[in-house]
């Protein structure tokens, strides 16, 4: 027989040793595994919500994962799951009777009995914790250490994704600070792009990354970086219509496979299983769009992580504006040079074929007054003078027609 006091005490540094941890994937992690230990469960898993109650991560112990890979998608916390009060743990002895005529997926492992506890962060339910298979009987003291232990992984939580967010607002600005003085550098657009996109995935952690610009009724894609880069780019991608009604708010969107505002996104990224997609918008128009994307293994982007991106996306949105705007100060400025110089080098010409016209008819007139030189020297002068006069003349008719 258990005791029940050491199992108690073992409760407590578990749960002491959660909010000690600043990695939310290694907590979760942690504690599924801490929950089956304690409950002496064979199968754990966590299943964590969005504001929207759609299941953004899932984690489990039990079950390896290349088992796990053929069940196909997780759970998306129906069925069974709905079962577990927002309060209170649920001990279910017979899951087999419990969930009689529901669809187990093909490969899923045969369970016996469950218990299942809400997480709980302040007054908003996280996630749920399930347990299965244990070799007895689950008990009321089984499901008191799971709620002594989901309070510890609350505070941990908080704390770590404070801890995330702090970190991950400090790289986030330090990269509009990297974007917005290169571009003080240079006024090539392309090269903007660029750099915004490699640093995008370099500060969001993501797979691959992408710069979207509009071109016409379509959007291109003209920067890459990251996993299978060079299969997007210069493509242009089918969402037109799913863009229009994603960015309809001009807001910054996150979506995963587990649910989310729109799987669209993802229909044309299959291999991934979560994305952020954050606008540029300058004007209120859309002028670019970045998305950044991660693959199964990896944490799905969060509503923290999308409020910094696109409160940097906006910033930058408007460096580039302002970036642009200065380089067509700078060309105006160019031509307006580029008139000034035309004018002088006009009046220079014009100046330059009236003294060249006089000379030589000066030279013409003190020649014929001399008895030997030949008529015909002084008929090439007459044509030059002429000639002279004439591109003097169209010249004068083509600035004028300029003014």
């Amino acid at each position: 027989m258990v005791d029940e006091r050491s199992l108690t005490n073992t409760t407590l540094m578990l749960a002491l040793e959660l909010t000690t941890q600043h990695d939310k994937d290694v907590i979760l992690k942690n504690f599924v595994e801490s929950a089956s230990a304690i409950t002496r469960a064979k199968y754990g898993a966590i299943g964590v919500f969005d504001e929207n109650g759609n299941t953004t991560d899932f984690l489990w112990t039990g079950i390896p994962d290349d088992h796990a890979k053929m069940i196909g998608k997780p759970p998306l916390g129906k069925g069974i799951f709905t079962a577990i009060p927002d309060d209170h743990f649920l001990i279910i002895s017979d899951i087999q009777s419990y969930t009689k005529g529901t669809q187990w997926p093909a490969m899923h492992p045969h369970m016996h009995n469950f218990l299942g506890a809400p997480i709980r962060i302040e007054d908003q339910v996280f996630g749920r914790l399930y347990l299965a298979d244990k070799p007895t009987a689950f008990t009321r003291n089984d499901g008191r250490n799971i709620e002594l232990l989901a309070r510890a992984l609350a505070i941990a939580i908080t704390n770590a994704e404070r801890f995330t967010q702090t970190q991950s607002r400090n790289h986030w600005m330090h990269a509009m600070h990297t974007i917005t003085a290169s571009m003080l550098d240079s006024s090539d657009e392309i090269a903007a792009y660029q750099r915004i996109n490699e640093e995008f995935y370099k500060v969001g952690e993501a797979d691959l990354s992408l710069i979207l610009t509009q071109d016409g009724n379509a959007w291109t894609c003209t920067q890459a970086y990251g996993l299978r880069a060079a299969n997007f780019i210069g493509s242009t991608l089918p969402i037109g219509n799913k863009l229009h009604t994603l960015f309809s708010d001009k807001k910054t969107h996150i979506t995963n496979v587990y649910g989310g505002e729109s799987n669209k996104i993802l229909e044309i990224f299959p291999d991934f299983t979560s994305a952020l997609c954050t606008p540029f918008v300058v004007k209120d128009n859309i002028v670019a769009i970045g998305i950044l994307l991660r693959t199964h293994n990896r944490p799905a982007y969060d509503k923290a992580t999308a409020d910094v991106a696109h409160e940097i996306t906006q910033n930058i949105a408007q460096s580039l504006h302002l970036a642009r705007r200065r380089v067509i100060a700078q060309a105006q400025e160019k031509a307006k040079d580029h008139a000034h110089i035309s004018n002088e080098l006009q009046e220079y010409t014009m100046r330059q074929l009236t003294a060249s016209e006089q000379s030589l008819t000066t030279v013409r007139n003190d020649l014929a007054r001399q008895s030997a030189v030949p008529q015909t020297v002084l008929n090439r002068l007459d044509i030059a003078i002429s000639s002279i006069d004439n591109s003097a003349s169209k010249i004068q008719t083509i600035i004028d027609s300029l003014d």
